[in-house]
């Protein structure tokens, strides 16, 4: 069994907030991809999660009490649609950076990214770590 540390500093305004999760997940190298899911509780109900890295993108899944497929391309933007039970929300996402480094036993990938959420704009510094459960 491994566990997820996702945490994130994200600014807007000048202002940094910052937010951390942590659940135990299912990882899996195959096929020169890194496979990981896990669930959270969000606002007294359940999310899924679903995180695909390969050399040349990276797509965090959601579903559940929100809905979104955020696809991470270096030097890229691109388009989703975040679904909430009040409707849809149009976003763009322009990724700056992401590295990382798994092994089976675990890793850490960093991505940098900017969200824009109908001309608001949303600097975010992420960090997801996963390591095997003691």
């Amino acid at each position: 069994m491994y566990e997820i540390e996702v945490k994130n500093a994200q600014t807007a305004d000048g202002e940094t907030s910052l937010s951390e999760e942590k659940a135990e997940c299912t990882f899996n190298l195959r096929g020169g991809k890194v496979y990981i899911m896990y669930k959270t509780a969000y606002e007294g109900d359940s999310v899924s999660t679903s995180i695909i890295i390969s050399e040349s993108e990276t797509v965090i899944k959601r579903s559940g009490y929100v809905n979104s497929r955020m696809i991470y391309r270096a030097g890229k933007e691109t388009v989703f649609p975040y679904g909430t039970p009040f409707g849809s929300i149009p976003m763009k996402l322009f990724t700056t950076e992401i590295k990382y480094d798994f092994k089976q036993s675990g890793g850490i990938m960093k991505l940098l990214y900017t969200l824009d959420m109908q001309g608001d704009m949303y600097y975010n510094d992420m960090t997801i770590t996963v390591r095997e459960k003691l």
